[in-house]
Order: C-alpha cells, then sequence, then structure tokens
C-alpha cells in the first residue's frame, strides 16, 4: 500500500489518539475489575492526561489498586511528581531563555547550535553559572569558552 506524506502527521495523530484511548479505557477495565466501581467522572479526567508515560504509569497503579480510594491516592501522588518535574522543566527553560537573552544583549546574537547545546544542560547550577557568565560576556567567543570549561564536550 501507498502511503502520502501529506496524510503521514495525520495518521500519526490518530495513532497517538487511539493509543490514549486505548490506555483510559484499559485503567477503567483494571478498576473496575479490581474495585466493582467505574467513575464516569474519572475516565473524564484521564482523558485530559496528556503524557502516555503518565497514563502507563496510572495503569500499572489501577491493575495493583484493591479500591478507589488507593487509585485516587496514586493518581494525587502522580499528579504531584509531575508538577514537580513541569516546575523543573520550566525552571531549566528559564534560564536558558535568560543565558540567550543576555547573550543577544550583550554580543548581539545568540547562535542557534549555541542555544540547542544549551537547552541539551539539565543542571540548574551550570544554568546559573552560565548566565552569570552570559551578563559579563564581552564576545560570544568569551562566553562559548566558559561553556566548554564548564561542559567540556
Amino acid at each position: 500500500m501507498k502511503t502520502f506524506p501529506l496524510f503521514d502527521g495525520i495518521r500519526e495523530k490518530w495513532i497517538g489518539y487511539g493509543m490514549h484511548q486505548g490506555i483510559v479505557d484499559a485503567i477503567m477495565i483494571a478498576l473496575k475489575e479490581n474495585t466493582g466501581h467505574y467513575s464516569g467522572s474519572l475516565a473524564e479526567r484521564l482523558k485530559a492526561v496528556d503524557d502516555v508515560d503518565t497514563l502507563k504509569n496510572l495503569l500499572r497503579r489501577a491493575v495493583k489498586a484493591k479500591s478507589m480510594e488507593e487509585f485516587e491516592v496514586s493518581v494525587k501522588e502522580i499528579v504531584q511528581q509531575e508538577m514537580q518535574k513541569g516546575i523543573q522543566l520550566g525552571i531549566l527553560q528559564g534560564r536558558t531563555v535568560a543565558i540567550m537573552d543576555a547573550l543577544k544583549e550583550n554580543t548581539g546574537h545568540c547562535p542557534g547550535s549555541l542555544a540547542e547545546k544549551l537547552k541539551t544542560i539539565d543542571d540548574v547550577d551550570i544554568l546559573k553559572n552560565l548566565h552569570r557568565r552570559a551578563i559579563k560576556a564581552k564576545s560570544l567567543e568569551d562566553f562559548e569558552a566558559g561553556v566548554k570549561e564548564l561542559i567540556p564536550n
């Protein structure tokens, strides 16, 4: 069967939607089997979860849950963990943007390759140090030397 690139994105979107819906259904079936309860409001809340890995984690918890209360505790724990991950990611992204802005202000630009390298750094302390260096940088070369000092590869 011949495929058309135009339809690849559409197909991928619907495959993702089907996988998402399948996991939500599996969670609800596991809870019904294990606890004897089915909550339509819970199903609606689960449909709002965008991350497939989070849904898979919830499915593992649903399979082990002995009561809806136990599962609800699991949901709260996972939501808290995801919020913490989101906050951490936001901090990293904010630091990265601050570095790029400081470089643009002090040197006139921030090359895309450097921006991409900065986005791969997941250590807040390194990003703080790089931000300080970006604020003090007189040239892009000066800053890049600092990057190589902190991140050898």
